[in-house]
């Protein structure tokens, strides 16, 4: 079964979390441990603060803090992919209080589960070429 759990926040310029996301990253933990099939592909995002290469480095940090954690969790490395994006644009915002939020929005990291079918005693993964 799949779960849907919500983006994890950052502040502005961090790649670091508080204690206020340790239930979250536990729970997180908990899914993947009691569905050995699943894995996680973490995909960090930054808003359009800064240089792109900043934002982009950034983004990256922010989705390896957040497998580092989950690792410690005790779950494996080889289970959780973390992508930095960079900067995510929304066209959408048209005043400055919309751009702010649209900026808060954006200094994430996005959580997408990945359940692999065992096929013939071996992981049915396609490999990159």
């Amino acid at each position: 079964t799949t779960r849907n759990f919500q983006p994890i926040y950052f502040e502005h310029g961090k790649s670091t979390l508080g204690d206020q996301f340790k239930n979250e990253i536990k729970e997180i933990a908990d899914y993947m441990r009691d569905n050995e099939n699943v894995f996680l592909e973490l995909n960090g995002f930054s808003n359009s603060l800064g240089s792109i290469s900043f934002n982009k480095a950034l983004s990256e940090d922010r989705a390896l803090h957040i497998k580092r954690l989950i690792m410690r969790e005790g779950i494996s490395t080889y289970r959780i992919k973390a992508n930095g994006m960079g900067i995510y644009k929304d066209e959408t915002a048209e005043s400055n209080s919309e751009k702010n939020e649209v900026d808060k929005q954006n200094r994430r990291v996005d959580l997408a589960f990945k359940i692999i079918h065992k096929k013939g005693g071996k992981k049915n993964v396609k490999k990159k070429k």
